[in-house]
């Protein structure tokens, strides 16, 4: 393995020989704990003028009945502050979303910068006024994610295929965007930094080398760890990632505005 810390004792894991067989892995986003961050009080950061005038965006996860997945969606909304921590938010840009929202539900919004998410969560919902008074449930953390992150059709999926100690492991890809992907494994034992080279594979055929994938975070999930890999791609297979990302966005927006 290559640059792997000599002090780490490794593992055995249960290799692929067949690259046809065992893709059976289940994914979702990996977020950064970011719990070791001074952020200051609830308080501060409202009256630091955390939050947008007039339109905010914010993350809303939506489900997916016939993938069985659940997806994130950027949706648009009139904001107003109604205290130090509680807020309106109206008429949103996508009618769908009210089959998303539900009274404990949380919900992220973006500060005025676009670089943190603001957990919050909905207390009472209008369909009728098309509103939803939200109060603000936790600190915020950063958003670095420069490229738009799709997550990918269980039912037509991509392929990361790893090679681990010269022995090829094939995973389901759980989301991706033109900087990195994410997968679970529950025998690997990988850590931030390793270099791990693949190959993706789209469900066009299409497939991609990544010479020097780098695993930057992991978590531990029910299923296994939960990986992220930096992919580190040039110009244009990033350009083939972008139209993926793009291609999946629209089917996931079809699919919402169907349900």
């Amino acid at each position: 393995m290559e640059n792997r810390p000599e002090e780490r004792k490794e593992e055995d894991f249960i290799s692929i020989d067949d690259l046809g067989e065992a893709l059976d892995s289940i994914f979702s986003e990996a977020i950064e704990d970011s719990s070791g961050e001074s952020k200051g009080s609830l308080e501060e950061e409202f009256y630091g003028n955390l939050f947008p005038k007039d339109v905010a965006s914010a993350k809303v996860k939506c489900f997916l009945r016939d993938e069985g997945i659940f997806v994130d969606v950027n949706v648009n909304f009139r904001i107003e502050i109604l205290s130090e921590d509680t807020i309106l938010l109206s008429k949103p840009n996508f009618v769908f979303i009210w089959k998303c929202i539900e009274k404990g539900k949380e919900l992220l919004l973006f500060d005025k910068s676009g670089e943190k998410l603001i957990p919050v969560e909905v207390e009472d919902i209008d369909l009728k006024e098309e509103r939803i008074k939200v109060r603000i449930s936790g600190k915020p953390f950063p958003f670095s994610r420069r490229f738009l992150r799709v997550e990918v059709n269980p039912k037509d999926p991509v392929y990361l295929i790893l090679k681990v100690d010269g022995k090829p492991v094939v995973r389901r890809v759980i989301d991706i965007n033109e900087e990195a992907c994410s997968f679970i494994d529950s025998e690997l034992t990988l850590l931030p930094g390793d270099i791990i080279p693949a190959i993706l594979r789209f469900p066009d055929g299409t497939k991609i080398v990544i010479p020097g994938g780098e695993i930057i975070t992991y978590r531990k999930t029910p299923e296994g760890k939960h990986y992220v890999l930096n992919m580190k791609l040039p110009r244009w297979e990033k350009s083939i990632v972008r139209k993926y990302s793009l291609e999946r966005q629209r089917e996931v927006l079809r699919k919402l505005r169907s349900i």
